[in-house]
């Protein structure tokens, strides 16, 4: 067995505490570091890679935004303040965990250096399909091997490829469903709101407010599903299950587990964020920041492996 692997792999049925299992990622990972690679890898494309500008898809969008009544001028603002400063690129690092994707890109050394590649707004739209697509797959390019290591393999061997390919289909199919259910969601509020201004109650303020709370607990229940498709091999639906599923069973458990990785990946571009104006402190920060997120992510992996319901095992 795999050094990494054998760190992780399950001892008993008692699952292990939060920072238990985040010591068991830590240890795992300074066995087998080689899932550092990949986010370490975006955020140097990110670094000194060429810029895709975003200025294409920000102007219209902004001028949409502008028009409406009662419009939110910074809002708008902000949008072009993405066209001018942002890169197409960073859609890869909201899902593979990057530094450069979570900082202002002022901040970085020789931050203007990148060559910028611009292009219409059609094929500025096309792009963006095709990095999402990128993303994906780079996302379990990056959760199948911890996968592998949670259910006590080798992160690295014979297959991984295929089962890459699988399972970035398997999330592309969860993603567009997930669209399909919040555009017919948006749709539905739209037709009610409107009808209820038509009778005189604005109804707006009640749903924005039901509209966050529903976002919050999705982000929960959901919080596994990329782990699921990762481990189990399951499709999109199947992965919705077994995410409630493993949130249901223990849910304050989750909330402390969720709440601990999502305010370290917050809060340590914060921190990283003055190593930004050198060129070694940037090296030194993309490392340190992708040993925590992976550390993290092995946790996240863990924490699901040891709560999965009876009979859901990895396939």
């Amino acid at each position: 067995m795999d050094p990494g692997a054998r760190a992780v792999a399950p001892q008993a049925k008692t699952p292990q505490g939060i920072f238990a299992t985040i010591a068991a990622a830590a240890s795992a990972l300074v066995m087998q570091p080689l899932p550092l690679l990949l986010p370490v890898a975006v955020d140097l494309w990110l670094w000194r890679g060429p810029r895709l500008s975003p200025e294409a898809l920000a102007a219209p969008l902004a001028a949409v935004m502008a028009a409406q009544p009662d419009a939110d001028v910074r809002l708008a603002e902000a949008v072009l303040g993405w066209g001018r400063e942002g890169d197409l690129g960073a859609v890869v690092g909201w899902f593979v965990p990057s530094l450069l994707a979570a900082v202002v890109p002022a901040s970085l050394a020789d931050a203007g250096a990148r060559p910028t590649l611009t292009a219409s707004a059609g094929v500025a739209l096309l792009l963006l399909l095709v990095l999402l697509v990128l993303a994906a797959v780079g996302l379990m390019a990056f959760k199948t091997p911890l996968a592998r290591m949670a259910g006590g393999e080798p992160p690295f061997g014979r297959g991984l490829g295929r089962e890459v390919a699988r399972n970035a289909g398997r999330y592309l199919a969860f993603l567009g469903l997930a669209a399909a259910v919040v555009v017919a969601v948006v749709v539905v509020l739209g037709v009610g709101l409107a009808v209820a201004a038509v009778g005189g109650v604005d109804l707006f303020p009640l749903a924005t407010l039901a509209a966050s709370l529903a976002v919050v607990v999705a982000a929960v229940l959901l919080a596994f599903v990329a782990e699921a498709i990762a481990f189990s091999r399951v499709g999109p639906l199947a992965a919705v299950r077994l995410s409630v599923a493993v949130v249901a069973a223990k849910p304050w458990t989750t909330l402390g587990l969720l709440l601990a990785v999502w305010l370290a990946l917050f809060t340590l571009p914060q921190v990283l964020t003055p190593l930004l104006s050198t060129g070694v402190g940037t090296a030194g920060a993309i490392v340190c920041y992708a040993a925590v997120a992976a550390a993290l992510a092995l946790a996240r992996m863990i924490f699901f492996v040891e709560r999965l319901p009876a009979g859901a095992d990895r396939r």
